[in-house]
């Protein structure tokens, strides 16, 4: 009775209240919540020298984690992780959990000439490199493509970035794999170049002789894996014939068969003759008595045909094995 008459409650008021908003009670939580949205929104939106200093916090944060587009616009789940104790953080993720976005304000605005970033196609593998990209400032896909718009080597990209010839792009093949397969990945390339992509067009190095004084130069002493689209139903696959004539039209392509795909590895074989065969080699002197072992040569067109894989190649039962991943 006496907390009744503390509280100016009449006394026929029950013992329990199942209805919270009857007599206008809040929870404290929802109090805090209140609190701390005030208190966030005050020092966004504040002219000040505390709005400014609350921005560039945030700004330094992403920096720190090499991200193109403010933390006002999303916030990565890695980010929510890693700063879960940041009292800035945190309130920007109760915003965003309250559906409080922001609109019209420069200060998160895309400030640079590109569309799509690296962490929209590699999504949280991008930690993995973020500090790699961030070295060389490496931010956004179209820093790796080519005046036509197609995906640089990675030779190519060594050389823009003036990276050292022997540097593992271990994120390359990532990137290849979600542009080709994620499907995500698709529809912003699609959305923002107005393209309807199946998959992310790739770029080839061509056979020529630029591509031979590279592989010279990189000291490969295996010839490169070539394939040829001439029969574009069935590409060929092989390796180029001694004492190729770049002033010719076309060139000798040893011939080899796939046989399977093992893991990331791809292994061919020598084809023995096929409908396309042209002419026969042998690739080495057989011993006395014993018949020369003879395979397929395909004369196939330059222009038709792109370097596949460059560099050592280990040799199974009768067949090469081919690391496709690299």
């Amino acid at each position: 009775m006496y907390l009744y008459l503390k509280l100016k409650l009449s006394v026929s008021t029950p013992d329990a209240i199942f209805n919270e908003h009857l007599y206008n009670f809040r929870k404290i939580q929802d109090n805090q919540m209140q609190a701390k949205v005030t208190n966030i929104l005050l020092q966004l939106n504040d002219q000040s020298l505390m709005g400014r200093i609350t921005h560039l916090r945030l700004k330094k944060i992403q920096y720190n984690e090499w991200l193109s587009t403010s933390l006002l616009h999303t916030i990565p789940p890695h980010i929510i992780k890693k700063y879960r104790n940041n009292f800035l953080i945190s309130s920007i993720v109760l915003l965003f959990s309250l559906n409080i976005k922001f609109y019209n304000n420069d200060s998160f605005n895309n400030l640079f000439p590109y569309n799509i970033s690296f962490y929209d196609l590699l999504l949280e593998n991008y930690y993995r490199y973020s500090s790699f990209f961030q070295k060389h400032h490496i931010l956004f896909l179209e820093q790796i493509l080519d005046d036509q718009d197609y995906l640089l080597s990675k030779r190519d990209i060594c050389v823009k970035f003036n990276l050292a010839p022997h540097v593992a792009l271990k994120w390359y093949n990532n990137l290849i794999n979600n542009l080709n397969n994620n499907t995500e990945a698709l529809r912003i390339l699609n959305q923002t170049y107005g393209q309807q992509f199946a998959s992310a067009p790739l770029k080839f190095n061509q056979f020529n002789v630029d591509s031979e004084r590279i592989r010279k130069e990189k000291n490969h002493s295996a010839k490169p894996i070539l394939i040829n689209a001439d029969n574009r139903n069935n590409p060929f696959i092989g390796t180029p014939a001694k004492r190729t004539n770049f002033n010719d039209v076309t060139f000798d392509l040893k011939h080899y068969n796939i046989i399977s795909h093992i893991g990331i590895h791809m292994e061919i074989q020598r084809c023995e003759e096929c409908d396309d065969t042209t002419s026969f080699f042998s690739p080495s002197r057989p011993h006395r008595h014993q018949q020369p072992a003879s395979y397929c040569n395909v004369n196939v067109f330059f222009n038709n045909t792109v370097v596949l894989y460059t560099g050592t190649t280990s040799k199974g039962l009768n067949s090469r094995i081919i690391p496709i991943s690299k």
